[in-house]
């Protein structure tokens, strides 16, 4: 299975990626190849995050997942909404609608969130957008969890959702 990931704006979240993965591997999800992408901002302590820039160096191989948080959740969303890459299924953490105007994020692009392929996790108050602001896109897949500060380190709280939902790849 490939999987692509696609993290947040600091480099920080990479390590929660390397505890998603170690919960994947404690639930027997394997005989799999992630490949993260590393934002070009990265290398500019002062450079803004471009949604567009970050697409246009996506891998343009076709994966089977994507798994993105934060920022990465826009720059997917984006891609996909405009047929810019190939995926079979994605799983979203921490969709930052307060962020989609300051990175002109085109908010069309959420209507992906009704698809069957697409699930989110979502903290109920997120401090980056609370459930309820989620809602309103009308997303197939939802699973609101506990908690407000945009970290979702709790992996408890989703791993088995998140476990049996990629299982049906």
């Amino acid at each position: 299975m490939n999987i692509l990931l696609l993290p947040g704006t600091n480099r920080n979240g990479l390590q929660w990626f390397a505890q998603l993965q170690q919960q994947f591997r404690n639930m027997r999800i394997s005989n799999h190849s992630c490949l993260t992408d590393n934002y070009s901002f990265w290398q500019n302590d002062n450079a803004e995050p471009s949604l567009e820039h970050e697409i246009s160096l996506l891998p343009t191989l076709e994966f089977d997942l994507v798994i993105a948080k934060s920022l990465g959740t826009l720059v997917f969303l984006q891609a996909a909404a405009h047929s810019l890459r190939h995926w079979k299924k994605a799983l979203l953490f921490a969709i930052p609608l307060r962020l989609a105007e300051q990175t002109k994020f085109s908010p069309t692009s959420l209507k992906l969130l009704q698809k069957p392929n697409l699930h989110t996790v979502q903290q109920r108050n997120d401090k980056l957008c609370p459930c309820i602001e989620l809602n309103i896109h009308q997303p197939k897949h939802l699973l609101q969890i506990a908690g407000s500060d945009h970290k979702y380190d709790g992996f408890s709280l989703y791993a088995k959702t998140c476990k049996q939902w990629i299982g049906k790849l």
